[in-house]
């Protein structure tokens, strides 16, 4: 997949805020949002398997990105 450019636009990332939740709910963070997203992106620019190497960065191993990754397994 050389050449393949994944990156949001400014009003997306702009449209993501701040990860403030409602009192006793956990927030999301807007970088989980933005990784999640950069998934989705990368995932529909492919015409295969992907397989994605992450460092230790929290937002690549956070639940709500771990349940987004387990539910789109198939999609690539």
């Amino acid at each position: 997949m050389a050449g393949v450019t994944v990156s949001p636009s400014r009003s997306t990332l702009a449209s993501l805020g701040r990860g403030y939740a409602p009192k006793g709910q956990t927030p999301v963070a807007p970088k989980t949002a933005l990784f999640i997203m950069f998934l989705r992106r990368l995932i529909a620019s492919g015409s295969g398997k992907l397989f994605l190497i992450v460092d230790r960065l929290r937002v690549h191993h956070s639940v709500k990105v771990s349940r987004w990754v387990e539910a789109h397994r198939d999609e690539s």
